[in-house]
């Protein structure tokens, strides 16, 4: 919470409603914009929750992941993802092969009892976006199962983002990922 205290979350109904919508478009490979108040979770959700899915169901994908500045960008890799991956039971936890926070990289596989390797590594980038126009490409060159783009109304070029992140976002002519947007 905001004073560093470690909360058991409750189900909430904004909860069931988010994770529905992003499995059916992600079903349909159709982007997700939420629309939603504060203290919604949006971040927690889609930055920490979404992207560990991603490697679980999906070994050897790409999640991308900015917002609308470096301390978001900052937050949103070690505050959710990393603090929610190492909550995690370690039988379902992909193992943390690297984290670079100063990157913004993570990888992430499944290790055998002998600490080998044993399945397609999975991969969070996260980098900031926002600082001049020239960084909206700053996530171009991964291909992507998974994008977000969290503080979508802060962000000063969103519609640029989304752009430079659609090729990511392709196998060839065939959409194989899918944006989630929000704020």
């Amino acid at each position: 919470d905001a004073e560093g205290n470690l909360i058991r979350p409750s189900w909430r109904d904004i909860d069931e409603i988010a994770l529905n919508e992003f499995l059916l478009c992600l079903a349909d490979e159709i982007d997700l914009y939420v629309l939603k108040r504060r203290e919604v979770g949006l971040s927690t959700i889609f930055g920490g929750l979404i992207p560990i899915y991603m490697a679980i169901m999906y070994p050897g994908s790409t999640s991308l992941m900015t917002s609308a500045d470096l301390t978001r960008v900052t937050d949103l890799i070690s505050e959710k993802f990393i603090a929610q991956h190492g909550a995690l039971e370690d039988w379902v936890q992909p193992k943390r092969t690297s984290y670079d926070k100063s990157k913004g990289h993570v990888t992430l596989a499944e290790i055998d009892e002998d600490g080998k390797q044993t399945g397609n590594e999975a991969r969070v980038i996260c980098r900031q976006t926002s600082q001049d126009r020239k960084d909206v490409t700053n996530l171009e060159g991964a291909r992507a199962k998974y994008a977000f783009l969290d503080e979508l109304f802060l962000h000063p070029f969103p519609e640029e983002v989304r752009g430079s992140v659609e090729s990511c976002l392709m196998t060839g002519m065939k959409r194989a990922g899918i944006m989630v947007a929000g704020g």
